[in-house]
């Protein structure tokens, strides 16, 4: 049994990379909102946009590398499927942490992805 690899890079389509860029739009505007609301509530839920959004994309991102390694384009290996799952799983914490420590573990999670 042939194990798989990965292959080669295929440039991205430009509706990709467009609708890649785009998914930078809602956490822009939700940190200028905690920068720049007048209204102490409005910064909070800016905050919470950003929390909400920032869980669903890593855990977007997580997705991608599961649905690679079950259709053979990544190995199936633990380390990769560990990969796959840990950003929903840090996606969802950040969530129940809220506030600043929660932005601060999405930040971390999206480094660590970043790094993997």
């Amino acid at each position: 049994m042939q194990t798989p690899t990965a292959t080669a890079a295929v440039p991205l389509s430009n509706a990709a990379l467009g609708s890649g860029y785009a998914g930078l739009l809602p956490f822009l505007a939700a940190l200028l909102g905690v920068w720049l609301a007048p209204d102490p509530r409005w910064q909070l839920l800016a905050q919470q946009v950003a929390l909400a959004w920032g869980a669903v994309i890593l855990a977007f991102v997580g997705a991608l590398h599961w649905g690679f390694a079950i259709a053979g384009r990544l190995p199936a290996t633990p380390v990769v499927i560990t990969a796959a799952v840990l950003p929903s799983v840090i996606g969802a914490a950040a969530v129940l942490l809220a506030g600043q420590r929660g932005l601060a573990l999405l930040i971390a999670g999206f480094g660590l992805f970043g790094i993997y």
